[in-house]
């Protein structure tokens, strides 16, 4: 037996062993000659993963475990990070990961108080930032609404298995706030009169249109009155707008006095005729939004012009003629109306009768310069007699003249010369 130099006894080794040493020393040499190669055009942390993905390391003839390598996430967050459930939401994820694996994305829901799996998809680039940006739509249930969700990411590579990024806050789900909305309807004329003179309308005629109005958030509003024009075919605004706070629930009245929704045809009598039965719609307008709904307004069923009066000049007690140029669309009784200054008076009614065409047609009244005569207008009413006329309840709801009689218009005058014909006498 021999002995080395520091005193060790030397045993016997057969020529088998010493061959399978060498082929040992032999196969680790070559190992790490292949490793130093691949060191040099390789990251470490890329040789690394590539050693341990190695089925197994021989060591005294055993095996060294897998390494479950962690990869690198960022998660960037969740856009928007608040929202109503009715929206999409997107979200980010930046990895880098030393295997291909399976990666799920799942959210939190509110109103169930749980976990939702929402997309799924497999990293493919092993040693590589990934950035992946997933758009979901509507994830969330109405009921989630006034929640806080949240969010994270399972990550599977077949070592690492079922591994959780996150949670991740967000987004907030706001309860949505209902866009502003008033609701408008119509008030029915208590006054039988008033009715029956809603589907009547003169050019000067000038009516109060009263509305309900309600809404649906607890808002200040700007409401004005819009009328249609038939002549111009436009919509108009008249009055002033209203300044009205509205309360959820809670109804509020509102009115435009004295409006004259056919006054632009006093500027364009020769084409009345065409507006003769047509209706001047009316809406309103809030918040710069134009109601739901268009009212059907008065019917423009009369008009006049060209009055003319013979002789101008008359004796007291005197014989005149007052006549004026009238079209309409259906039968009407018109009365000729003076004020002497202290009320006023009839002449006298001639009926209108509606041929089919709009036609301009002379209606005449005979007239005696009994009483001083100050300012001159016609009042008109359905063919019908009084008393139909006034139990007639109009379609036009929600608009109510301002009188049984037609607003005045600067209608000529006779000139009555009594004094002269006192002298006379």
């Amino acid at each position: 037996m021999k002995i080395n130099k520091n005193g060790y006894k030397l045993g016997k080794r057969s020529k088998e062993t010493k061959h399978e040493e060498k082929r040992g020393r032999d196969r680790s040499e070559e190992v790490f000659v292949k490793l130093s190669k691949i060191k040099k055009a390789l990251p470490l942390a890329l040789v690394l993963a590539m050693v341990f993905s190695i089925a197994g390391v021989v060591v005294s003839g055993g095996f060294l475990p897998i390494p479950k390598i962690i990869p690198d996430v960022h998660s960037y967050g969740v856009e928007p990070d608040r929202g109503t459930p009715s929206r999409n939401f997107t979200y980010h994820l930046n990895i880098t990961a030393a295997r291909t694996a399976n990666i799920t994305l799942k959210i939190y829901q509110p109103a169930i108080n749980d976990w939702e799996e929402k997309a799924n998809w497999t990293y493919r680039t092993p040693g590589q930032p990934n950035k992946t940006i997933i758009t979901l739509e509507k994830p969330f249930v109405d009921l989630s609404e006034g929640g806080i969700s949240s969010y994270k990411f399972i990550y599977d590579d077949g070592i690492l298995k079922n591994y959780t990024f996150g949670p991740y806050s967000g987004p907030s789900l706001i309860v949505p706030t209902p866009p502003p909305h008033v609701n408008f309807s119509q008030i029915t004329p208590t006054d039988g009169n008033e009715a029956a003179y809603n589907m009547y309308s003169g050019d000067t005629t000038a009516f109060d249109y009263m509305v309900n109005a309600i809404s649906n958030v607890d808002r200040w509003f700007d409401i004005s009155l819009r009328v249609y024009d038939p002549m111009e075919q436009e919509w108009k605004q008249k009055g002033e707008s209203k300044p009205v706070h509205l309360i959820p629930g809670e109804y509020k009245k509102l009115t435009w006095k004295n409006i004259r929704p056919f006054e632009s045809l006093n500027d364009n009598e020769s084409n009345v005729e065409k507006c003769i039965g047509k209706h001047s719609n009316y809406t309103f307008v809030y918040a710069g939004t134009k109601a739901d709904k268009n009212f059907t307004g008065p019917k423009l069923v009369v008009a006049f012009k060209d009055p003319e009066i013979k002789p101008e000049v008359v004796n007291w007690g005197d014989n005149f003629t007052y006549s004026i140029n009238v079209t309409a669309c259906k039968n009407l009784v018109i009365t000729l109306k003076y004020h002497n200054g202290t009320g006023w008076n009839e002449v006298g009614e001639k009926s209108y009768t509606f041929t089919g065409k709009i036609d301009w047609i002379p209606i005449t009244w005979n007239c005696t310069a009994t009483d001083s005569w100050e300012e001159v207008e016609f009042e008109w009413r359905d063919g019908g007699s009084r008393a139909e006329a006034a139990k007639m309840t109009g379609s036009e709801l929600g608009v109510s003249q301002l009188s049984a009689s037609k607003p005045k218009r600067s209608y000529p005058v006779p000139v009555i010369v009594w004094e002269e014909k006192k002298i006379k006498k």
